[in-house]
């Protein structure tokens, strides 16, 4: 795991959360199961490009917001 997965993945669990979201809602919303939302959220899974635009998506978040470019 990487230091950028670990701050993606943090980033994705606080736009998550500000949205009241359980890990299992978001990943219908996306189209994932929740462990796969728990692992992207830990940083022990990468998220490839197009994921990332989907959970932008469904969270209310520019792309740039988990990219840390804020």
């Amino acid at each position: 795991m990487s230091k950028q997965d670990m701050s993606i993945g943090h980033r994705l669990r606080l736009a998550r959360k500000a949205r009241g979201l359980t890990q299992e809602q978001l990943g219908r919303l996306v189209n994932l199961g929740r462990s796969a939302v728990s692992h992207h959220e830990l940083g022990l899974n990468d998220i490839d490009i197009d994921t990332l635009r989907r959970y932008a998506r469904a969270l209310g978040r520019p792309l740039s917001y988990f990219l840390g470019e804020e």
